[in-house]
This record gives C-alpha cells, sequence and structure tokens, in this order.
C-alpha cells in the first residue's frame, strides 16, 4: 500500500474516532442538560399545559355561546320576517284581523328550535298569548320583566 493511502486511511480513522468521541461527549451533556431541565421545568410546562388547557375551554365555550346566539338570532329573525308578512297582508286589506292572527298563531307554534323548544307570543304586557300549552303572565319573570323595560324606553 502506498504511503499516501496509509495517510488517508490513518487521517480517516482519526478523524472518526474524535467524532465518534464527540458525539458521545455532548450526547452525554445533552442527557445531563435534559435532566437537570425536566426538574426545573416540571413546574412551568405543568402551567403552561393548564393555561393553554384554559385557553382551550374559554375558546369552545366562546364559540358554543356564539353559535347558540346566532342560531337563535336567525330563528327570531325568520318568524320575525314571516310575522311581518301576514302583518302586511292585514295592512293592505288582503286578510281579515281574525285571518291574520290565525297565521301568525301558526307560524309560531309551528317553529321548532332545536330538537323540543319552541317559540311563544307575549302581549305588550306580558300575558303569553300565544303558546303551545297555557295563558299565564310572565311580566314577573326577570328576563321578561327586562325586555319589557327595553321596549318602553324604545318607546
Amino acid at each position: 500500500m502506498k504511503i499516501r493511502t496509509k495517510l488517508v486511511v490513518f487521517f480517516g480513522l482519526v478523524f472518526l474516532f474524535i467524532f465518534i468521541v464527540s458525539v458521545i461527549i455532548v450526547n452525554q451533556q445533552v442527557n445531563e442538560l435534559v435532566t437537570s431541565l425536566e426538574f426545573r421545568n416540571t413546574e412551568n410546562l405543568l402551567n403552561n399545559i393548564e393555561r393553554e388547557i384554559e385557553l382551550y375551554s374559554d375558546s369552545i365555550n366562546s364559540n358554543r355561546d356564539t353559535a347558540v346566539y346566532t342560531y337563535m338570532r336567525g330563528v327570531a329573525n325568520l318568524l320575525y320576517d314571516q310575522v311581518s308578512d301576514a302583518y302586511d297582508l292585514y295592512l293592505k286589506k288582503k286578510s281579515s284581523y281574525h285571518a291574520m292572527m290565525e297565521e301568525v298563531r301558526k307560524i309560531i307554534l309551528g317553529a321548532t328550535i332545536v330538537d323540543t323548544g319552541y317559540a311563544f307570543g307575549l302581549d305588550s304586557e306580558g300575558w303569553l298569548v300565544i303558546h303551545k300549552s297555557s295563558s299565564a303572565n310572565l311580566s314577573t319573570s326577570a328576563h321578561i320583566a327586562e325586555m319589557m323595560i327595553k321596549k318602553k324606553r324604545r318607546n
């Protein structure tokens, strides 16, 4: 074998030896560093995970609330448009008051919200005038009273 080949092989082996030793040393140092960081950062990691879970949960709740609000607003707008059309026919003398009220009753009672919910109609005093089962005064209910107050402020 030529001296040149022997030198190339020798330096190649020296390089390989140095490379392997360096990898072993770096690997040990990285393992020691990771182990020490694991103990120091476990609490930080848990806090970060808790914060991420809380943000994710808040996001889900916000999206759910927005979806429910949007759905209910859509149902209300659809019913309003249908009732408004029936009222317009009455104003144009194309239907009687009785026929208009029957149409409004049919529209309101025919609405289904999700699977089991339903719409109802109140008069300006808080009395149920269109309902599937009965008539009652709901003006003492907190949310109905609030709606009536808001309506009076607008008028």
